[in-house]
């Protein structure tokens, strides 16, 4: 099975760290910067996961969520935040809430989840 990765950071740093560690992990990776690139990437790239952001420069992970959610095969999706983030925009909305790692993320962490993730999808 092919493992590509979609990583959605409005942070280039961010995002380099993240493609980094999934290269490492054996994924070929994509990138976008906010919810419209993600949005427009995922027919081209098929990821088999997203890794999000919770806050992007034109909405938010949950966008990102809602979007994987009309594909007739979702990708697994994981978001990743800092607990501020998380505390003031999730507690608000009444929805199923994908997990999340905190920043900073560790390999071990991201792979972790990744695991548990793909697993819960095939």
């Amino acid at each position: 099975m092919s493992r590509n990765a979609l990583v959605v950071d409005g942070d280039q740093i961010s995002r380099l760290m993240l493609r980094h560690m999934l290269t490492g992990l054996g994924y070929e990776t994509s990138e976008a910067y906010d919810v419209a690139s993600a949005v427009a990437s995922l027919a081209r790239t098929q990821p088999t996961v997203v890794i999000s952001d919770l806050l992007l420069p034109d909405g938010t992970g949950l966008d990102v969520q809602d979007a994987l959610q009309a594909m007739d095969v979702p990708p697994a999706l994981v978001l990743i935040t800092d607990v501020s983030e998380w505390d003031d925009l999730v507690d608000h909305r009444f929805r199923d809430v994908p997990p999340y790692l905190t920043k900073p993320v560790s390999t071990a962490e991201l792979e972790n989840s990744l695991q548990l993730m793909v697993r819960g999808h095939s």
